[in-house]
């Protein structure tokens, strides 16, 4: 059955504590009080509401780096998320959670808990965790192997699915005459047994409003790729030019069609670094701010923690050593593999060089400045060539970012019939013109 329409340009807002460039919080706009602030985080979720975002994205890790420049969130994601649902009505809520270091029960209780306090508008970022010292946060020596980790992944979502579906839709009855609330016949066990779990259920709440939360996954390698063609509604990726979301999109829409997936199922957002202001020269110029408030220790301590590439120990007139292969990282191999992009790009003959070509960025998502204009022709390009369903904006200092994206780029993009004018729908799945899915039976929920 095909989905309700959606709109040619899905619109995510990637929310950092004071926003996506490194020396964000230091810039004399920022309000250092509204760091990490409830009220200010309100503030941003209904700002993006008001201009019709479709969802606000919350990354998370597992560990903290210990440098003195590093802003921590200081909230677990669907904590945060539950305080946003109430105070807001519309606007998808995606929070990431990360299968190597928690329970199926858990989490799939969690989500449909969320998924009915925000009325149908929770999304689940499944994440298996790269960071290796995020295992001794958990009783572990070492990061389990990259493989192992996505193993883990796809049966820990599947059973997170037979859980979710464990309640028939209409399982709640309310008889009063009858003493009946509930008709146990439709209250399944799942009898999950597999390498990892072994679950009996059923679940101890009903079926989430949505049937199941947006399933989200962010991961460009192969067995990434794999468990996003499974399972995935929305896939979150970096990618450097056209022709890499071009070829990454369909690569992952012919993976969903051999898992019998209808491939216009699976919605492909990419991420965007992004400064707005009313003039180009007014962004390029807060750029240039931003940038001269960068510790390059910093930014070298962020590519260690995400992409494996340690500079850490070097002088930056040090000679730039080799970039490992990809394939050899057991963090994020897409911020790997993105240091390799600039490296090549580049050509950085040294460890300054390399620090000061990136900027304020981190080698990962492409970075868009300019007026509206102009950032709207980038987009505009990436999404008529089809190397993408939708974005994941990042603003480099996020409350002033967020409110330049809805007075100025939100106009611009909706001019362009990329966006519609407002909300046609409630729920996430309707914002991404997903169908809601038909609960399946404990045979048929062993895959995605």
């Amino acid at each position: 059955m095909p989905g309700p329409s959606r709109a040619a340009l899905g619109l995510n807002l990637n929310v950092k504590p004071a926003g996506s460039h490194p020396a964000a919080w230091r810039h004399p706009a920022v309000d250092l009080a509204e760091i990490n602030d409830i009220d200010a985080l309100l503030d941003i979720a209904r700002t993006a509401e008001r201009g019709g975002f479709d969802a606000l994205f919350l990354a998370d890790k597992l560990t903290f780096s210990r440098e003195a420049a590093a802003v921590a969130p200081a909230f677990e994601p669907l904590t945060l998320l539950s305080a946003l649902a109430v105070g807001t009505s519309r606007i998808g809520l995606i929070g990431s959670v990360s299968t190597t270091y928690s329970d199926p029960f858990v989490v799939a209780r969690q989500t449909a808990s969320l998924d009915r306090i925000s009325r149908g508008r929770l999304g689940w970022n499944v994440v298996t965790s790269a960071i290796p010292a995020a295992a001794r946060n958990f009783g572990q020596d070492d990061l389990p192997s990259h493989d192992e980790r996505y193993r883990r992944a796809d049966e820990f979502v599947t059973a997170v699915k037979k859980l979710w579906d464990s309640w028939e839709d209409d399982a709640i009855v309310q008889e009063r005459g009858s003493n009946r609330y509930v008709d146990p016949e439709k209250i399944h066990p799942v009898d999950h047994a597999g390498e990892h779990f072994r679950i009996a259920g059923p679940l101890n709440s009903p079926r989430p409003p949505q049937g199941w939360p947006v399933i989200v996954q962010a991961g460009s390698s192969d067995s990434g790729r794999t468990l996003a063609a499974r399972h995935a509604d929305s896939v979150y990726t970096v990618v450097s030019t056209i022709d890499e979301g071009v070829a990454f999109r369909a690569d992952l829409r012919a993976r969903a069609a051999a898992e019998g997936r209808d491939p216009d199922s699976v919605r492909v957002f990419a991420g965007f670094r992004v400064l707005v202001a009313a003039t180009t020269a007014e962004a390029r110029a807060l750029e240039r701010e931003l940038n001269s408030l960068v510790d390059p220790r910093h930014v070298l301590g962020q590519i260690a923690l995400f992409s494996g590439y340690d500079l850490r120990h070097l002088s930056l007139d040090a000679p730039l050593p080799a970039v490992p292969p990809v394939e050899s990282s057991q963090a994020y191999r897409s911020h790997l593999q993105a240091v390799h992009r600039f490296v090549q790009e580049r050509r950085p003959r040294d460890v300054r060089e390399f620090v000061e070509g990136l900027g304020g960025g981190l080698g990962a998502d492409n970075l868009l400045v300019g007026d509206a204009a102009t950032v709207a022709d980038e987009l505009e390009a990436w999404s008529r060539a089809g190397a993408l369903d939708g974005v994941n904006l990042q603003p480099e200092l996020l409350r002033q970012g967020t409110h330049a994206l809805v007075e100025h780029l939100v106009p611009e993009l909706r001019r362009r019939g990329l966006r519609p004018p407002d909300y046609t729908g409630t729920t996430l799945r309707r914002h991404y013109g997903l169908a809601r899915p038909e609960r399946r039976s404990e045979a048929a929920a062993v895959h995605g």
